[in-house]
């Protein structure tokens, strides 16, 4: 059935024409076939159709390896959708389907290459960016964990794109933005691809694969620095694809057997082969060097491409780190100390002196769940690196107001998203009082910004650097914004010192508790 009335919601794409819906203004496209692919290769176009294809509901998502660790709360509210090896799929919202040529803004899900989806979160519908804008929202699907990242390269010349399947699927969907974003009012000389999580890492990842070069021109990455975890120099997985592969009974005589076994199967054989091979928590999947992928940067360094394109970095001030069962945060310090001490050991009197000196507003209870083991510490590293190798500007920026919701915390992972989509109304965590809205507008406007040109510096808010050598500036979002230079890396050092290292296996054995 169709729901159009007055103006046609019908767009011509290189494939056939496709029939969205319009709400409040902006026009809604779900289910666009980007490409297909057969299992652990590369994607390819998809076939023309004919007639007009209905793309009023979301298509499917990829598989789950493991549904069980999929969280679903009140800081991030998520949305359950059907899944299918079929899932090369993407949406769009734009304000109109014309010749406007407005900035494209592509996202790319969290997850790490592991779960996820381009709707999994509420906070990911682009509605209101699209509205708030003046731009073309765009949201991906692709494969995922042994879909689109298990290592066959050794077994047969037809699985030499399968450890970057996933990764080309996002290729393929940034060559249709390039191809067909015109006829829904986009402008594909101006993209620019945003991540958080594991989407952080799929941007990281992309700059440096020799076939995403040109498809996009700004780039954000929200906590998805993680060193050598999103590395291949960090995990090597031969060991475990070799033990997988015989608990199926393959090898390179029957190696093809592979492509048909059901899903299920594969899944429980590679669980069991990743525990019998000794790695605690999920099995590992990222992008791996080779023929598709240069290499994480931070290792072989930044291609030519990713030096030209602007990046935004930054992260949340917990990351992974809550105060579950300890002090909250309307204890006295005398009662919150016991904590901090047991947390730093010897070291706890050298912590929070620069803690406090890092951050003069926080309570000491705060520096309990700073994130000095993920994402702060390496996108400063990131950000270091892009400048000492000559890159286009990189901005760094701390996500660190207090949330109100259950009273009071500080912003764990995914607590930046609903702000930069504009959808702080859809997430009751997001509340941080009186200053949301205009917390929220200062992260939109900026983001906005950033890419229409490039620079996140506009009228109306204070000046936000880019880093140089020598200066680290970091842009605090929080209650009243500022800038900072050089302020918590000695606190970082310290408390890494003392600190317990983090391990997620252990934060999602306590999750799923």
């Amino acid at each position: 059935m169709s729901f159009e009335h007055g103006r046609s919601t019908v767009v011509s794409t290189d494939k056939g024409k496709l029939r969205g819906y319009r709400k409040n203004g902006i026009y809604h496209y779900f289910n666009i076939p980007y490409a297909k692919a057969e299992r652990f290769c590369a994607p390819v176009e998809t076939e023309a159709w004919d007639g007009v294809k209905e793309a009023t509901s979301y298509g499917y998502i990829a598989k789950q390896m493991m549904p069980e660790i999929i969280g679903d709360d009140l800081a991030t509210p998520h949305r359950f959708y059907p899944q299918s090896e079929d899932c090369l799929n993407l949406n769009v919202w734009t304000p109109g389907v014309d010749d406007a040529k407005r900035d494209v803004i592509v996202w790319f899900h969290g997850g790490g290459f592991f779960a996820g989806s381009a709707i999994e979160q509420v906070a990911y519908d682009g509605y209101n960016l699209a509205k708030r804008g003046n731009v073309v929202v765009v949201t991906v699907n692709h494969r995922l964990n042994l879909l689109g990242y298990l290592d066959l390269r050794k077994y047969g010349e037809k699985y030499i794109h399968s450890a970057n399947a996933g990764n080309l699927d996002l290729v393929a969907a940034l060559r249709w933005v390039k191809r067909n974003i015109e006829h829904f009012g986009g402008n594909p000389e101006s993209v620019t691809v945003f991540g958080q999580s594991g989407g952080g890492g799929k941007v990281i990842s992309l700059m440096n694969m020799p076939s995403a070069f040109g498809l996009f021109h700004k780039a954000m990455i929200m906590s998805g620095t993680l060193g050598d975890f999103l590395s291949d120099e960090g995990v090597d997985t031969s060991d475990v694809v070799d033990a997988f592969l015989r608990k199926l009974k393959l090898n390179k005589d029957n190696i093809e057997e592979i492509e048909s076994m059901d899903y299920n199967v594969l899944t429980k054989a590679y669980r069991e082969a990743n525990a019998e091979c000794g790695i605690a928590g999920p099995p590992f999947f990222a992008p791996q060097r080779g023929v598709d992928y240069l290499g994480d940067p931070m290792h072989v360094g930044f291609s030519e491409f990713a030096k030209s394109v602007p990046v935004i970095i930054g992260s949340t001030f917990a990351e992974f780190s809550s105060l579950k069962g300890k002090a909250d945060r309307f204890a006295k310090e005398s009662a919150v100390y016991p904590y901090v001490k047991e947390m730093f050991r010897e070291g706890v009197d050298r912590v929070l002196e620069k803690f406090e000196k890092a951050f003069p507003e926080k309570k000491m209870v705060d520096v309990l769940t700073y994130d000095a083991d993920v994402f702060r510490l390496g996108s400063i590293e990131y950000a270091k690196k892009r400048v000492a190798e000559g890159c286009a500007p990189t901005y760094l920026y701390l996500f660190c107001p207090t949330m109100k919701l259950n009273e009071s915390s500080m912003p764990m992972h995914c607590a930046d998203i609903p702000y930069v989509f504009a959808n702080t109304d859809l997430v009751a965590a997001s509340d941080i009082g009186r200053a949301t809205k205009r917390l929220e507008k200062e992260i939109v406007t900026r983001f906005l910004h950033f890419a229409h040109t490039g620079d996140v510096n506009c009228e109306n808010y204070p000046k936000w650097n880019e880093c140089k050598e020598g200066e680290t500036y970091t842009y605090l979002y929080q209650e009243t914004c500022e800038q900072r230079c050089n302020f918590d890396e000695d606190l970082l050092r310290e408390m890494k010192q003392w600190k317990k290292p983090f391990s997620f296996a252990e934060n999602l054995e306590k999750e799923e508790k």
